[in-house]
């Protein structure tokens, strides 16, 4: 969706963009009334010509555009979080029009979550695909006693000492375990048991399959056989990272 402008109760969509002026032409297709404001928008270079009767646009729809303009200007200069921003535009929309029909509803935070974040993301650098892409200013650093901000611990080396795990355990996370695997080759490297077991609950929440696990109370109306037999097949799951690879097939 392009760029809407609302002005006196109409709106206007972006026509072109001159040296000195940017024009803006009735939303509506039927009309051919235009707008001319300056390069930053914030001034207007000539006030629009004559609009047709069916273009005049609802209040409550003009209020509505303007907050979600207001969200995503926001969501792009500042950091505060886009649940925040969408409430605390929400709100200041409905103290500003103390007129605006109760009923009114605007669009949910989830059906414009994406939008937002796709304008806060508009000033954000792009993610870089290799070490020689990635580059830090001189002030990043640094701490703030203008020292070093990242220090390689050499004790090891200092000390004579050989540094070579033969395991290693850590979060499921590919970018470290490929970083192990290359820094330490002969060590076996191992997922935490305890994310592992979070990832299945959330697997199993996302199926909507929870009820089944939980202890039975009076909102779970699971059969008790059924119930055994969900939890049993739960639990055998988390118990498939404790056994040997060469035994899985056997278990």
């Amino acid at each position: 969706m392009g760029k809407v402008l609302n002005y006196n109760g109409f709106q206007y969509t972006l026509k072109r963009e001159r040296s000195t002026a940017v024009e803006w032409r009735c939303r509506s297709r039927k009309c051919t009334s235009t707008l001319s404001l300056s390069r930053d928008n914030t001034l207007v270079a000539r006030e629009p010509s004559q609009h047709i009767s069916s273009c005049l646009c609802g209040g409550s729809k003009v209020i509505i555009d303007q907050a979600l303009d207001k969200m995503k200007k926001r969501s792009r200069e500042e950091t505060t979080t886009i649940p925040k921003i969408y409430a605390q535009e929400i709100v200041s929309a409905r103290l500003a029009n103390p007129g605006m029909p109760t009923g009114l509803y605007f669009p949910t935070l989830n059906s414009i979550y994406s939008t937002l974040y796709y304008h806060r993301f508009l000033n954000y650098p792009a993610l870089p695909k290799n070490l020689e892409d990635l580059t830090i200013m001189e002030s990043w650093r640094l701490s703030k006693f203008g020292e070093p901000f990242l220090l390689v611990d050499e004790t090891c080396v200092s000390r004579g000492i050989q540094f070579n795990p033969q395991r290693l355990t850590c979060d499921f996370e590919p970018a470290a375990i490929k970083t192990f695997s290359s820094t330490f080759p002969t060590a076996t490297t191992h997922a935490c048991f305890f994310h592992y077991s979070q990832a299945l609950w959330q697997k199993l929440r996302d199926l909507k399959l929870a009820r089944l696990v939980t202890c039975r109370n009076i909102n779970n109306k699971a059969p008790e056989e059924q119930h055994k037999s969900a939890k049993y097949w739960f639990h055998g799951a988390i118990g498939l990272a404790l056994i040997p690879p060469s035994l899985i097939e056997n278990t």
